[in-house]
């Protein structure tokens, strides 16, 4: 909302009313003899200085909206923009401007020719646009290339070949944030096409911070930044720049149910001198793509085989799991073999210039930057007859992780920051990560909601709920309404919860009213350490015709 009335018509009609007949009660206080009930002197004169003095008098109030806390935080929507920047600029508090998304695509040919990608190509996935950042030219060797933005076209296990291009979102926001796999379409035709997808996640892509957001971050803004308490940790946290765009905090410490780091001397009581700090460093965790170099372990009676390998504590700090196992010539872009074990362990080597944290569990250092973990998993693919246990080959995979972890640890643990007292632990989030499905019911003919943007207002709400703990279908109700046009409704809202422990056990929740974070402090998983995450794929959407009855 602009401070200024722009246009008349924004005038409430009622505010407009109520103005013109005070006007008229004054003016007849001062001159009785004129007739105000019709013709010029009502028509033209009194009706539109009402206008213009209800105008001016929504001005001053719009001011008076924006220039004091007191009025900002009673209503942040009505507040002005550029008014509130200014007063929360006298506390040290700025407002976080929108960023693009940016991420590379491949793009997969069926053909060995030179295929050329023109600056500004369009291309669409989950009903967004994106555009190339450069003039891109794919190679058929690496001797042909001429300049920094020619590709060399790699060949695939299926006769294909594929090659990347960097695009940019066409406008700024967290819902052009892609996952790793998505497909994409481009606008125009490219020779010999045959599919599109996201490399690896998009990076960079954020809101402007509105009003009610800026108001929240205020404590921290105004706090002392340092390592004392809560609120004091948080805006130290926030005043550094690479740090800035941390979605939620929570501490554990001294006298918390969940704290047990603080009871490792032979009385099992609680001494202090412990912090567990659960960051949310972004919305969705990212999905990073690695090449690990496994090795068979066992060959099984169908001609199937086991492999294993290793990801270590700087890999994917804060990593929650292994999303995708596949070769590395596969040409398909999900699936993969099924993990059959997962075994989690620390690696607490001491690192040069930081403080070790005290950890004693596997349980203690889950979703920290010093996990790691074993993986094995079944490949039926791999011909294995003329290899022998203990022969390694090459897998893609794809890790899952809360990004910026191993940074923050390190920025808490170096001597200038952290506290004389005790040690402080980084972690991930405790995820639940979550599915929705329902199914939206209307009248033939009805116009059909745009299920992406439920989709954005749904992903957007869940992953900044922060350290809530509860997830309500009547709040996600409320964000479909809003997309929903005619006699459309939305049925019963299917809630499916999957929490992933820090010990690896996985519990279910499942609801049509509410999800609730079970309160287990004894493994770590409480309101206070475990987050909802949500993706675009994890939310169905059906569409239903239905049978009313005609309204007179």
């Amino acid at each position: 909302m602009s401070l200024e009335i722009s246009n008349l018509s924004e005038l409430d009609p009622a505010a407009v009313t109520q103005t013109r007949e005070t006007l008229a009660q004054q003016l007849q206080e001062t001159n009785s003899s004129l007739d105000l009930k019709r013709g010029v002197l009502h028509d033209l004169l009194l009706n539109y200085s009402a206008i213009l003095a209800t105008a001016t008098q929504e001005n001053i109030d719009r001011l008076r909206q924006s220039n004091s806390l007191m009025a900002i935080s009673a209503d942040p929507t009505l507040a002005d923009p550029d008014i509130v920047d200014g007063v929360m600029s006298n506390y040290r508090v700025t407002r976080k401007e929108g960023t693009k998304a940016v991420g590379s695509v491949t793009i997969v040919v069926s053909v060995l020719s030179t295929v050329t990608i023109s600056s500004g190509t369009v291309f669409e996935a989950d009903g967004k646009q994106f555009k190339s950042d450069a003039s891109y030219v794919a190679r058929t060797s690496e001797s042909n290339v001429q300049s920094s933005t020619d590709r060399v076209l790699t060949p695939l296990g299926d006769g294909n070949y594929a090659f990347t291009i960097n695009v940019v979102a066409a406008e700024t926001g967290s819902s052009y944030l892609l996952s790793k796999n998505t497909l994409f379409v481009p606008t125009t035709a490219i020779v010999n096409f045959v599919k599109a997808y996201a490399t690896s996640d998009f990076i960079d892509g954020t809101n402007t911070e509105t009003n009610s957001e800026l108001m929240a971050r205020l404590q921290v803004g105004i706090a002392c930044a340092a390592m004392s308490n809560r609120v004091n940790m948080a805006s130290l946290l926030q005043e550094q720049a690479e740090f800035q765009d941390v979605v939620a905090s929570s501490i554990i410490g001294y006298g918390d149910a969940e704290m047990q780091r603080d009871q490792h001397s032979i009385f099992q009581i609680s001494y202090g001198g412990r912090a567990d700090w659960y960051v949310r460093t972004q919305q969705l965790p990212r999905q990073l793509g690695l090449v690990k170099e496994s090795t068979l372990i066992a060959k099984l009676p169908d001609g199937t085989s086991t492999w294993q390998f290793s990801v270590s504590r700087d890999e994917a700090p804060g990593f929650y799991d292994i999303t995708g196992i596949q070769l590395t010539d596969m040409a398909e872009v999900a699936g993969g073999f099924g993990i059959t074990s997962d075994i989690r362990a620390n690696d607490l080597t001491p690192i040069a210039g930081e403080l070790l944290p005290d950890i004693v569990s596997v349980q203690e250092g889950a979703y920290s930057r010093y996990q790691t973990t074993v993986i094995q998993f079944h490949d039926t693919l791999t011909d294995v007859s003329s290899l022998a246990i203990g022969a390694t080959k090459d897998y893609a995979v794809t890790v899952r992780y809360m990004p910026l972890i191993k940074e923050i640890q390190s920025f808490v643990g170096n001597r200038d920051h952290r506290n004389y007292a005790g040690d402080i632990l980084i972690k991930a989030p405790v995820p639940c990560f979550v599915s929705l499905s329902f199914t939206i019911d209307g009248r033939t003919g009805d116009p059909l909601p745009d299920a992406y943007a439920i989709k954005d207002d749904l992903i957007q709400y869940i992953n900044s709920l922060g350290f809530r703990g509860r997830l309500y279908a009547s709040d996600l109700d409320d964000l479909i309404h809003n997309h929903l046009y005619g006699e459309t409704s939305v049925g019963a809202i299917d809630m499916f919860g999957q929490i992933r422990y820090p010990d690896g056990t996985v519990q279910s929740l499942r609801s049509t009213e509410s999800l609730i974070i079970p309160s287990e402090p004894d493994y770590m998983v409480t309101s206070r350490t475990t987050g909802f995450i949500v993706t675009a794929d994890d939310i169905a959407i059906s569409a239903r015709t239905v049978n009313m009855p005609e309204s007179f």
